[in-house]
């Protein structure tokens, strides 16, 4: 009987925890985590403890969480307004928040697979499903946690990925690409779905309608690449133009040479060509990079052959390394693919703060803006940990 008793109540319990929205994690800590991190950074940036927190990953509503209120992202409209609190508890690596209020009643907001509730109740707009690994055994499970929910925040109900949900209005291929590699490996590529299969541009014209970036054409051939059927047309779109840019090495093989970021990078564009080319099952033993260097070529470390045309010169070691130690609030997912690449985790960079863990310094005409969460380096760092 008493066997029978302690069954009854373990089945309930887990069907409790299920119905809930609950997931066993770890053991570990995210905070000792997020130490251990910081402790093996060359740099580190000062960064207030966010009393926010993000709500709606993937195509669901965004909203923030701050001072007992739940609100749309624009601050438009009150979700819910939860009253005078005691004190309230930030959980960055459970999705979750839990409010304490002068009375002793505690309210709990939590994300899960199936949405965002507030004491079990489903809040309007958030039933899109997501994929939520535990990544049970990895390291850094808890913070790999944390940087999946920033990929996925900011990537809107449409399924477009913008670089920061609250101050970009257009998506980088670039940025999308790389969070591309993240949804795959965690299982989420369907929440872009409606976005990638109804491309047509070649490039993404983030910048302005007439600027065009070599890369773009590689990282949208990667991007499209679940979806080969629904993207044919476009696949060969980017395949004419790859095509009509290519030129011809010493060694007879194909690159494609072009500006990124400002800058000619011929391996870079190169590197992004033949990593869509393979993402699509094309051919691309015509295809290599060119026996040079760029300023991006130490941010390819998705082909790490490429390692030895830096030579004994690593980027740490030069003027640039030195000088732009003082510019990593505006580039922080440059530092992550470059300890990525040279497989030295000193050369990253993390905040102080536990949440947000990404940035980046967006310019403006008053001055500029810090974008709280990034995609790009969201997805830069989870994939420097994740290896």
């Amino acid at each position: 009987m008493k066997r029978l008793l302690i069954s009854a109540i373990a089945l309930f319990s887990a069907f409790w925890l299920q119905a809930e929205g609950f997931k066993p994690l770890s053991t570990g800590d995210y905070k000792a985590q997020l130490q251990e991190l910081r402790s093996r950074c060359h740099l580190t940036k000062d960064a207030p403890e966010a009393d926010y927190f993000f709500f709606g990953m993937g195509r669901r509503q965004k909203m923030i969480y701050q001072h007992g209120r739940l609100t749309t992202l624009d601050g438009k409209t009150v979700v819910a307004d939860l009253g005078k609190m005691e004190k309230d508890t930030i959980m960055p690596d459970r999705y979750e928040v839990v409010i304490t209020k002068r009375s002793g009643e505690k309210i709990r907001i939590w994300e899960d697979e199936r949405g965002v509730y507030i004491d079990g109740n489903r809040i309007a707009g958030t039933s899109q499903r997501v994929r939520l690994p535990l990544f049970a055994g990895k390291r850094y499970d808890r913070v790999l946690r944390v940087l999946l929910h920033e990929v996925l925040f900011n990537i809107q109900p449409d399924g477009s990925p913008l670089p920061n949900a609250e101050l970009y209005s257009r998506p980088f291929y670039r940025d999308a690409a790389y969070a591309m590699m993240v949804l795959k490996i965690t299982g989420n590529e369907s929440v872009m779905k409606p976005w990638v299969v109804g491309l047509s541009n070649i490039y993404d014209h983030a910048r302005s309608d007439d600027y065009e970036e070599s890369d773009n054409i590689g990282q949208a051939l990667y991007i499209i690449s679940p979806w080969k059927g629904k993207t044919k047309a476009f696949r060969q779109k980017l395949l004419n133009e790859a095509e009509r840019l290519k030129k011809v090495g010493p060694n007879g093989k194909n690159y494609i040479s072009g500006l990124v970021d400002g800058m000619v990078c011929p391996v870079y564009s190169t590197a992004w060509i033949i990593k869509g080319m393979e993402a699509n099952g094309i051919d691309t033993k015509l295809w290599a990079l060119p026996d040079t260097a760029d300023k991006y070529t130490d941010l390819c470390w998705m082909t790490p052959e490429r390692r030895t045309v830096m030579k004994e010169e690593t980027y740490k070691d030069t003027y640039e390394w030195q000088t732009r130690r003082k510019n990593i609030r505006m580039y922080p997912y440059l530092n992550a693919a470059r300890a990525h690449y040279y497989n030295d985790f000193s050369l990253a960079v993390m905040s102080t703060a536990d949440y947000p863990l990404t940035w980046e310094q967006v310019w403006k005409d008053d001055g500029g803006h810090e974008c709280r969460t990034h995609l790009w380096q969201a997805a830069e760092l989870f994939l420097l940990i994740h290896k």
